[in-house]
């Protein structure tokens, strides 16, 4: 493709500079697609049917379902907050992608219309807002963990992979892995993204980080 091409797709609405560069595009689209999923669980909770669910409250059910066995088979301890948080970052991830499915230069002929030169209406496809939601959900997973558990989570660290008489190798080694978690899921994502749209080799299928301690190298095609 051309330059001028994958610029299109690359280059973000954004204002300021350096370090305090905001990426508008993906903010905006980003909350009105929060907004989307909140009134629509406010519109379909109000109108639940016990006897006999069809439409979005079926299909939502099923969801519901899917990610309550996810979440029971990753973590035996139950806890209220874990389900419904995994089950709004799966659906608000899902519904960014999403407009994955809009033809690439649609976004940027209506982004032109309002006078705007570049516009990315997937926010996914930002580096930003998938190293963001990786981060967080890591953030949360931690602060679950230590809710739950309390300090005896951290007895992992001295005993995993190779039992307590290796404790100060399993420290560098749980860490390595821990610090490296957020960073697979969020490039992953960017990269799948970036390759769909401009048309790169092996789209779909580039990761440039990818977890350590795990038999993986650090940059997958």
């Amino acid at each position: 493709m051309a330059s001028g091409d994958i610029a299109h797709h690359l280059v973000n609405w954004t204002i300021g500079s350096g370090f305090w560069t905001f990426d508008l595009d993906t903010i905006v689209m980003g909350w009105v697609l929060a907004a989307i999923l909140v009134i629509t669980a406010m519109v379909v909770g109000s109108r639940l049917q016990a006897s006999a669910p069809s439409g979005m409250q079926n299909w939502l059910e099923g969801v519901v379902d899917f990610i309550d066995d996810l979440v029971q088979g990753s973590f035996p301890v139950k806890d209220p907050l874990i389900a419904p948080v995994a089950m709004t970052v799966f659906l608000w991830i899902l519904l960014m992608n999403s407009m994955d499915l809009i033809p690439a230069y649609l976004p940027g002929m209506v982004a032109h219309g309002f006078g705007l030169t570049e516009f990315r209406i997937t926010p996914t496809v930002n580096l930003n807002t998938t190293l963001g939601v990786a981060v967080a959900v890591f953030l949360l997973m931690i602060a679950t963990n230590l809710r739950v558990k309390g300090f005896s989570y951290f007895k992992t660290y001295l005993t995993h992979p190779f039992g307590i008489f290796l404790a100060p190798i399993n420290i560098i080694m749980s860490l390595i892995e821990e610090i490296t978690k957020p960073f697979e899921p969020g490039s992953a994502t960017f990269w799948q993204h970036v390759c769909r749209r401009t048309g790169l080799p092996a789209a779909g299928h580039a990761a440039l980080v990818g977890r350590a301690g795990h038999g993986r190298s650090l940059v997958t095609v």
